[in-house]
């Protein structure tokens, strides 16, 4: 009765075996009869979605032509050209621009110095632990170097003298170009 048990089990199990096989033999066709409805849903849907708006359009159209008195469009203030064009704050803007510029080249020289690896004085050298046998005296006094203070300081105060007579008189320029070109 165990041994007959036992194989009615294995025969069962063969049964389902084959119907797993089969059903596995048929997913790739129904997976292709799948994708060609979908593909002929979608064409199907996107064809009913234009119907519908081409519907909606000719409505809209027919109500316009028969139904004037009932859409009453008024215009309440006609369309007029601005007396000057719009546009950001221009003075504003490049203040932000130049102040921009100015923060970059300043953060960027500070980076520069930050990851500057040499060594300039005697001093710096010592600091690394190593004997320092001699150094070599800069052979060009410190004035040069307060000279190019100067010509940095005098060209940035010429810099913002330059942008200010700019930003005072653009307005005052543009109107007399503008009247030129009309």
């Amino acid at each position: 009765a165990n041994r007959a048990s036992l194989e009615r089990q294995v025969r069962d199990e063969a049964a389902s075996v084959e119907q797993l096989e089969a059903l596995a033999r048929t997913a790739p066709q129904l997976q292709a009869q799948f994708q060609n409805l979908d593909r002929d849903y979608s064409v199907l849907r996107k064809a009913y979605e234009e119907l519908l708006e081409r519907r909606e359009s000719v409505q809209i159209a027919g109500a316009a032509r028969t139904g004037a008195e009932r859409v009453r469009l008024e215009v309440v203030d006609p369309p007029v050209v601005p007396p000057e064009p719009s546009g950001p704050n221009r003075p504003l803007l490049s203040s932000l621009v130049l102040a921009a510029g100015l923060g970059a080249g300043g953060l960027l020289a500070f980076l520069l110095v930050q990851l500057d690896r040499g060594f300039y004085t005697v001093h710096d050298l010592r600091k690394l632990g190593l004997p320092v046998i001699g150094s070599i005296s800069s052979a060009t006094p410190l004035p040069p170097q307060t000279a190019a203070a100067t010509l940095f300081a005098s060209s940035l105060v010429l810099l913002f003298v330059a942008y200010g007579a700019v930003t005072v008189f653009f307005p005052a320029l543009r109107s007399l170009v503008s009247r030129f070109v009309a």
